[in-house]
């Protein structure tokens, strides 16, 4: 019983799944100029449970924040364009997706 269990959580820790619900450009800015704001909510991939605590980053910009207790999460201030919304939380693989 305790091996199967072992196995189980292993299966679990290993999954994040990442939900980037939107990225909206803000102002009448040119494009290059422009930023956005990213939301979405983080969940276990195997549960749907919602994963409180995630942490979430725009890989390369330094802009990040933490998925509340019901694993929404807001990034303001996105770089328009390409990029890479990374998730990480003890117990669980990294994820990432990239979005525009």
């Amino acid at each position: 019983m305790a091996t199967s269990r072992f196995g189980e959580v292993l299966a679990r820790a290993a999954r994040i799944a990442l939900v980037v619900l939107a990225l909206a450009g803000l102002g009448s800015a040119p494009v290059a100029a422009q930023a956005g704001t990213v939301t979405g909510i983080v969940r276990d991939a195997v549960t749907g449970a919602p994963l409180a605590g995630a942490q979430v980053s725009v890989e390369g910009t330094g802009i990040g924040g933490l998925a509340n207790n019901v694993g929404r999460y807001l990034l303001l201030n996105v770089p328009a364009g390409e990029q890479t919304i990374s998730v990480t939380l003890i117990g669980y693989s990294p994820a990432s997706e990239t979005v525009t």
